[in-house]
């Protein structure tokens, strides 16, 4: 890290004050104690997981001066990491860290489309990343994100089998076919129904590739067979709509305040004609009743799952209520 990179103590703390100071939408937090959320303990490494990610970000070029780099100090990547993958190792925290700072750089720079010509450019934009993820090669002309994805598949690779990096490929797929989907609906304004809600934000959340994260979290890896199983697909899809809920409701005052539709909160008040305080109401409501679904497909599964399935699917609750305890946290917002 150069010198001309590093942020005064005094000045990071400073905007780090204001994160903190600066209020919640109203009917926040009345919202949030309505929620199911459980306590979660956050494993040991996710301090140095978010200093040693934030560095990584810095040399990789991801964030250019001050404020994009507080703004990363705000998100506290590595604090997530901790929450939701409460018993890896240091070294997998750290691999998590990073990817969940690569994503949420990523998904402002890129993810919303905003510098995007039209659908047809970004979807290419988005192909040239795929294709690394798949083949393991650079593009011509590389991004600062390309070179950052690139090593953080090399240090995954290490890790994992070819299978599990055709499944990384493919969830990291799922997620920029999300913001593709997003794309025309943020461009036109449009608020989508519910249902149509529901379906995109599975994939935009960009939650998929960071449960691929669990089995090495576990040090146990999933055969094909037992990751493509129906019922793992429904609750992996639960999980990351339970982490979006979240993610909207905390989230949804600042996008009220930029005009963006896509939230759930939004979505409720325009598809039911609620007040704020009702669809605030509701927007828990549906948290609650997904997450009643969750639990009860995990009690049928297990059953008859064999332990390393068990431990897999406890992994896809830690993201649940890791996430819950973490966004409450995160200063993102």
């Amino acid at each position: 890290m150069t010198s001309s990179a590093v942020v005064s103590a005094q000045s990071s703390s400073t905007l780090l004050r204001l994160y903190e100071t600066s209020p919640r939408a109203q009917g926040v937090e009345i919202c949030i104690s309505r929620m199911h959320g459980r306590a979660v303990v956050p494993n040991p490494h996710g301090k140095e997981a978010s200093r040693r990610s934030a560095e990584w970000a810095l040399v990789h070029g991801l964030v250019d001066g001050e404020p994009s780099w507080l703004k990363l100090r705000a998100i506290r990547c590595g604090s997530c990491a901790a929450h939701t993958y409460p018993e890896a190792s240091a070294e997998v925290t750290e691999i998590a860290a990073k990817l969940i700072t690569w994503l949420f750089l990523f998904d402002d720079a890129y993810g919303e489309g905003t510098e995007a010509l039209d659908a047809r450019d970004l979807m290419e934009t988005f192909a040239s990343y795929e294709s690394l993820l798949r083949t393991g090669r650079l593009p011509n002309d590389p991004t600062p994100f390309h070179h950052a994805l690139a090593e953080l598949r090399q240090d995954c690779a290490l890790r994992a089998t070819p299978e599990w990096l055709e499944r990384f490929a493919d969830s990291m797929s799922r997620y920029f076919g999300g913001c593709l989907l997003e794309f025309p609906l943020r461009r036109s304004d449009v608020v989508p129904s519910l249902p149509q809600y529901r379906r995109l934000r599975a994939w935009a959340i960009g939650i998929q590739p960071v449960l691929e994260l669990v089995e090495l979290a576990n040090d146990d890896l999933l055969s094909p067979e037992e990751a493509s199983r129906e019922d793992i697909a429904s609750m992996r899809e639960l999980t990351a709509l339970l982490c979006a809920w979240v993610n909207d409701v905390y989230s949804y005052g600042k996008e009220k305040r930029d005009g963006d539709p896509l939230n759930l909160v939004s979505v409720i008040a325009n598809e039911y004609g609620l007040s704020e305080p009702e669809s605030y109401e509701r927007a828990a409501d549906l948290f609650n009743a997904d997450l009643r679904a969750f639990e009860a497909l995990r009690a049928e599964f297990e059953r008859d799952a064999p332990p390393h399935m068990k431990h897999y699917v406890q992994g896809l609750s830690n993201w649940i209520h890791g996430n819950f305890a973490w966004t409450g946290q995160s200063l993102r917002y």
